[in-house]
């Protein structure tokens, strides 16, 4: 029911579906395009709303057969096909109540964005802090959402961090590098989205700042990201390397 591209591999979709389809913030649906005999998983980008409604986030990846369609080959009124929500690594079912820190690179935002819905929706009182990084300034496609975000919720704290600066030439900075110099978040948990090298780089400095496993949630890695029984299918089709969730 919309399509919007934010940049020129980026867009954002809306999807109303046929029939209700329940899902966490954090979990991931299964999406698939008439025209191509695979499939792959995103996380919607909402929390779940009254009208059913879901919103994807797809960056167009080089040889992604889905993603590409998914960017540059549909428009409102096309119809794809969703599968049932997997996953729960990105869910807050095992965070408790507890403050959260929340580490985003790219469309990695997108099950982070549901997640702070899913914290204003429950009005339970924690702190968020959210870091969202991108290599470049130019790269940050959904800022008007963010800062209305901050805006709403005096309980939200945002930090942008932009990896590549070009007055330092061969320097990049991680979202992590950032949350871990700005203080001490060990009481916290901590949910990390992003490529594959944003998730592995972030947990690795996270564990060796002294962060246990059990406060440190994400999804797996590579054709990982649900479990083998999950991705059978996958495996068998074309290869798309959209980056499992994203």
């Amino acid at each position: 029911v919309a399509h919007e591209r934010r940049a020129f591999d980026v867009a954002v979709l809306t999807l109303r579906p046929q029939y209700l389809l329940p899902f966490a913030p954090g979990q991931s649906v299964g999406v698939s395009h008439p025209a191509v005999r695979t499939w792959r998983y995103y996380s919607p980008a909402n929390a779940p709303r009254q009208d059913g409604t879901l919103e994807l986030h797809v960056r167009a990846a080089p040889g992604g057969v889905v993603s590409s369609r998914l960017v540059y080959g549909t428009a409102v009124g096309d119809q794809i096909h969703l599968a049932s929500p997997v996953g729960d690594r990105l869910t807050l079912w095992s965070a408790g109540s507890s403050d959260l820190l929340l580490l985003a690179g790219g469309t990695g935002w997108a099950p982070v964005k549901a997640l702070v819905e899913q914290v204003a929706a429950e009005g339970a009182g924690r702190r968020v802090d959210l870091y969202v990084g991108a290599r470049s300034r130019l790269e940050f496609y959904d800022t008007e959402t963010i800062e209305k975000l901050a805006a709403s919720f005096p309980w939200l704290t945002v930090t942008y961090v932009v990896g590549a600066d070009p007055q330092r030439p061969g320097e990049f900075v991680h979202a992590a590098d950032r949350a871990l110099a700005d203080g001490d978040w060990r009481s916290r948990h901590v949910y990390v989205c992003g490529s594959d090298e944003m998730v592995s780089y972030s947990v690795r400095a996270l564990t060796q700042a002294g962060y246990h496993a059990g406060q440190l949630h994400h999804e797996g890695l590579g054709k990982h990201w649900y479990g083998p029984a999950w991705r059978t299918a996958l495996d068998a089709s074309a290869p798309d390397n959209s980056g499992g969730a994203r």
